[in-house]
């Protein structure tokens, strides 16, 4: 998917939805990992798990449902057909 698959950019949920669809996946069932306040609402609007990195903004500009300084701590690993996420 690129930007040209979609019409609305961030913060609208276009290009999530769209990548969950192509990827037969339920939005509900997605984790976005967003570091811009537009790339997070339009994570939480489309209805995803959004996990904001604080590296260009700070955690209270950007709304998400976890905020880490990077990834290095997140460990993931599948469990009963499920993703789960280990953040440190």
């Amino acid at each position: 998917m690129t930007g040209t698959d979609i019409v609305h950019g961030k913060p609208a949920p276009d290009c999530f939805l769209l990548a969950a669809r192509q990827l037969g996946v339920a939005p509900e069932d997605c984790l976005v990992v967003e570091d811009s306040p537009a790339g997070a609402r339009a994570g939480k609007s489309a209805g995803m798990r959004v996990l904001a990195l604080t590296t260009t903004h700070r955690a209270e500009d950007v709304p998400a449902d976890w905020h880490l300084p990077d990834l290095l701590g997140v460990r993931a690993r599948r469990v009963e057909g499920d993703l789960e996420l280990e953040l440190a």
